[in-house]
């Protein structure tokens, strides 16, 4: 790759690109979470529907569609469970999520009234978060 004749503008303060490039970072693996509970929403509403259509025997505790030859899937209890847990990962996520978001603002606060030492703070409890929260959610996404 040659850049000989390419021009370049200041991104940011000068001496200051490496924060400004974690700060990227940061902000891209917040995209990456909230697409991680955007891919396990979708999984938990087709789950849910596909439970709701698919019969196969009679409910453990009893007949529950006395109108079909068998029960929907959803009554079994295994299956109800898968569910639950889905859909617990997946509203823990979507909290984590809004909590991000409200230490982001909060940071946003601090800097516009010149506070920078609760904008630092927020800040580091960004960076720690963040990690963590695109890590979890993009797995359980899958």
């Amino acid at each position: 790759i040659e850049f000989e004749g390419a021009k370049g503008w200041l991104i940011g303060q000068e001496n200051r690109g490496l924060n400004h490039m974690f700060t990227f970072i940061n902000t891209s693996r917040l995209g990456t979470a909230v697409q991680g509970v955007a891919a396990a929403e979708l999984a938990f509403q087709n789950s849910l529907w596909y439970t709701k259509e698919r019969r196969s025997m009679r409910a453990l505790s009893g007949t529950k569609e006395p109108e079909h030859i068998a029960d929907a899937i959803i009554h079994q209890p295994s299956v109800r469970t898968m569910l639950l847990t889905q859909k617990a990962i997946l509203e823990g996520g979507r909290s984590m999520l809004y909590e991000c978001a409200k230490v982001a603002d909060s940071m946003a606060d601090c800097e516009a009234a010149g506070d920078h030492k609760g904008a630092k703070a927020h800040d580091e409890r960004l960076a720690f978060l963040t990690p963590i929260l695109k890590g979890f959610l993009t797995e359980a996404g899958k």
